[in-house]
């Protein structure tokens, strides 16, 4: 009987903060980093289940729940937890693509048409693809049309 009442003093001591994190579509979200903060303490963490469900024991007193992942605004909420009882917290995140990304490539231009099987070894070729593939050699003197200015543009760099 001892150990069934320190236990329940313990939980007592430690209150529930729970709830369910969706998209803004409605959708639950896996993998949602959740972390508490303590204004003086330290940061509680956990991830969304694979259903988009988390739960944290946290002392009482205020915190900054925040929610986080990739490609998702990050969400933050002041809550204050009180002792013995549960608090649920849900959160909606709206998508935001703010991912960086980094482009490499060649210093030299090449036309699409000097460019062995273009399907394969180009990204991002829409504009020069939109002029159709056409060999180097069209654009020479004596060719039948006048290259893009985008590619004129681009032959003394």
């Amino acid at each position: 009987m001892l150990l069934v009442l320190c236990g329940r003093a313990a939980a007592a001591e430690r209150p529930l903060v729970a709830g369910h994190v969706r998209d803004d579509s409605g959708h639950m979200l896996p993998g949602i980093s959740v972390r508490l903060h303590a204004p003086d303490g330290p940061v509680v963490e956990t991830a969304t289940d694979e259903s988009g469900w988390y739960r944290l024991d946290a002392a009482p007193g205020p915190y900054e729940l925040r929610f986080s992942l990739v490609n998702f605004g990050e969400v933050t909420k002041h809550i204050v937890v009180a002792a013995d009882v549960p608090l649920t917290v849900n959160a909606v995140l709206p998508l935001a693509f703010t991912a960086d990304d980094v482009v490499t490539g060649r210093r030299t231009f090449r036309s699409i048409g000097e460019v062995p099987d273009p399907a394969e070894n180009l990204i991002g070729v829409a504009g020069a693809a939109s002029e159709g593939p056409s060999p180097r050699n069209s654009f020479r003197a004596g060719g039948s049309r006048a290259p893009p200015k985008s590619w004129r543009r681009c032959q003394g760099s």
